[in-house]
């Protein structure tokens, strides 16, 4: 047998050495694997605060830079132009917390009863902006996701201030009101 590999004989092995295929596979069914949990596998990566910091700045350098790229097409009267390097430079944006908070971290608190609803609409807007600036190509889908996806990155970000969600709330009730 070779080992680690089931099924395979050594060379000069016998034929009735081979050992036979679990009985999942041969109904083919994959065996189960056990992966470990995000807890484990955010333990075991770690990153000194310099490493954090540098990933973390060149993580908000490269979201700035897209963003005032999709500034400068925005220019150009190119929604569709404008939509990816926004878009992208709102995931390098988010990615630079994940090197100061941790991935696992920031998604605990993305997942909090106060910011759930901004977090998904957030992702699901990304996805809508994508969408629709690679396979749909409308201008007008464009900047209806954009504006959510600003929208939900907004409340996200004011979901970090107490009382500021209220007050936003209660200000545009009165505006629409009057």
């Amino acid at each position: 047998m070779v080992p680690g590999m089931p099924g395979v004989a050594a060379e000069g092995a016998a034929a009735d050495d081979v050992e036979s295929p679990p009985p999942e596979a041969s109904a083919g069914v994959l065996p189960r694997v056990q992966l470990p949990s995000m807890e484990k596998i955010a333990g075991r990566v770690t990153l000194t605060y310099s490493q954090r910091l540098w990933g973390a700045a060149i993580s908000a350098v490269a979201g700035i830079l897209l963003i005032l790229l999709g500034a400068a097409f925005l220019l150009l009267f190119s929604p569709i132009g404008f939509a990816l390097p926004y878009t992208l430079g709102n995931i390098c944006l988010l990615t630079s917390t994940f090197f100061i908070m941790g991935p696992w971290n920031q998604l605990k608190k993305m997942c909090e009863p106060n910011r759930i609803v901004a977090s998904v609409v957030f992702f699901l807007a990304i996805a809508f902006t994508l969408f629709s600036a690679l396979y749909v190509g409308s201008s007008l889908l464009v900047i209806l996701a954009l504006f959510v996806q600003v929208c939900a990155l907004v409340w996200y970000i004011l979901s970090y201030i107490p009382g500021a969600p209220d007050c936003v709330k209660r200000t545009v009730v009165g505006m629409v009101r009057s």
